[in-house]
């Protein structure tokens, strides 16, 4: 309970007269005598589900409605049906006669949010999505242990702010769109997770226009959750919006906002990931240019002349070593995502870089590959699978370079692909019964070259698991990396199929986090 529930639950229980019974939310475990006069009943609160009902056609619901509405008509999540129906009808029991006391504040205060079906969301967001999201089990999950205590604080009545709000409606939508995925279009739960979509955006569009209260990670929390319900529903366009406006909203916030504070740089850093790996290819990138603070201005050229200094740590906005956390949240490390950040430029470029260029940037992949470092023999499981998730973005990033920048022919990183597989298989043993998931990325680039069938098989088996799960851009980009193979296998090798041409044609443009 917060200081101030335990304050007015303090006050009333003086109220009481000595000769009544009263317990009161935590406090209520054990009664306050030993023989009590009269029995404690349990008598609900009369507010704790007085809702509004709210029309199931109307998506189009205003913020200023948020506090009147309820989905508990909606279809439920059958999993979610357990003690969770109880939280807030048990909190105050009281003998019937005089002393019938009603604590609805101090209630609201211990559980902040009100709507059951919001509590439902919440819950699954906590026990199903938060560890969906890293590749490895973890209590120091950001999804969890960052992202919920931001957003709940705007279900309390005090410290209201519509950046804290637009994250909280993200995260239901987020959660109810996946149940949806789930269930097959499930259509009650589509239509619940647009309601808090508009929600999101509209309190977002009001946290962005300037009244964000000096907390801009909570507004960048907020964008990142939105992106991310592009990546679960496999769309296309909200995503690149959100990321195109996020572009130009980070130039007017000062850059030491994401330094020194840990919350905010773990979400800074999880959204210039979401970033780096989508597409980079013009074609798909649709001029949405690979995001970079050190190069938001400036010609093309000057772009190509800076590729030099581009991973210097000051002016690529990564944060120093100490404060990178990519490492252990999706096990990428940082050399690795700082070569995959300029791959991506020079991919967007469209040009070549120059020998010397291209030399400095294959040594840094190479002088980062795990095997050389000889680290102590890993012996719990998440530590064999963070050693082996080093060595897949090792690889997969090497992989990216030759194929990306070096143009070198199938036949010629066919070791590379095989490498990659191998480790994805070693991960999925380590992962059995295991709800995780972590980003598909390595495995795209490393399937989509896959000549040999037993290593297009076993690449199948990877995108079986996650489509599983109800990520709808895994769908998308096995149809990619299938329509790969079907043309390299028409062609018979004759002609090379890059998959970024294949997206472009199948009118696919998906996000490979």
């Amino acid at each position: 309970m917060s200081h101030r529930a335990i304050s007015s639950a303090i006050r009333t229980l003086d109220l009481v007269p000595e000769d009544e019974c009263l317990t009161v939310g935590p406090f209520g475990v054990f009664p306050m005598r030993m023989d009590p006069p009269i029995s404690c009943q349990t008598t609900p609160l009369s507010g704790i589900s007085t809702f509004i009902r709210s029309d199931l056609s109307d998506v189009e619901v205003k913020a200023s409605n948020k506090e009147k509405q309820t989905q508990n008509e909606l279809g439920p999540f059958e999993v979610l049906d357990t003690d969770i129906e109880e939280i807030g009808t048990d909190l105050i029991s009281v003998t019937p006669g005089d002393a019938i006391v009603r604590l609805e504040p101090s209630l609201y205060d211990c559980w902040p949010i009100k709507c059951r079906d919001e509590r439902k969301l919440m819950h699954y967001w906590i026990t199903f999505l938060c560890p969906l999201m890293i590749p490895i089990e973890s209590q120091e999950n950001p999804f969890r242990t960052v992202l919920v205590p931001l957003a709940l604080s705007a279900a309390y009545d005090y410290g209201f702010s519509a950046g804290n709000s637009a994250l909280l409606h993200s995260i239901y939508a987020l959660a109810a769109i996946w149940g949806a995925n789930l269930r097959h279009a499930e259509q009650n739960q589509r239509i619940l997770g647009a309601r808090h979509l508009q929600l999101s955006l509209q309190y977002l569009g009001f946290s962005i226009s300037g009244n964000y209260n000096g907390f801009p990670e909570v507004i960048l929390a907020a964008i990142t959750t939105l992106v991310l319900i592009g990546i679960f529903n496999g769309d296309s366009t909200p995503w690149r919006i959100h990321l195109r406006g996020a572009f130009i909203w980070l130039q007017s916030i000062d850059r030491s906002v994401w330094q020194g504070n840990h919350h905010a740089s773990a979400i800074y850093q999880i959204f210039l990931c979401l970033d780096a790996l989508r597409p980079a290819h013009r074609t798909l990138a649709l001029e949405l240019e690979p995001h970079d603070l050190c190069l938001d201005n400036g010609t093309m050229d000057e772009r190509v002349q800076y590729q030099g200094s581009y991973l210097n740590d000051d002016s690529l906005m990564i944060c120093s070593d100490t404060d990178y956390c990519l490492d252990t949240i999706f096990c990428i490390p940082q050399p690795l995502l700082k070569a995959i950040i300029q791959i991506n430029n020079w991919v967007y470029i469209g040009r070549r870089p120059p020998a010397n260029e291209l030399e400095s940037l294959e040594l840094r992949i190479i002088f980062n590959n795990p095997d050389g470092m000889q680290p102590p023999y890993p012996a719990t499981v998440s530590e064999k699978m963070k050693r082996h998730y080093a060595c897949l973005w090792y690889v997969a990033t090497y992989l990216y370079f030759n194929r990306s920048l070096q143009k070198l022919p199938l036949c010629n990183v066919q070791h590379l692909v095989r490498q990659s597989i191998e480790h994805l298989d070693a991960i999925a043993l380590l992962e059995l019964g295991q709800n995780v998931s972590g980003i598909m990325w390595p495995a795209f680039i490393a399937g989509c070259d896959a000549i040999n069938a037993d290593l297009r098989d076993r690449v199948d088996a990877y995108f079986d698991k996650r489509e599983a799960l109800g990520v709808g851009n895994v769908a998308e980009a096995r149809a990619v990396v299938r329509e790969v193979w079907r043309r390299r296998d028409e062609v018979s090798g004759l002609v090379d199929v890059y998959w970024h041409e294949v997206m472009m044609d199948l009118g696919i443009n998906i996000m490979l986090s």
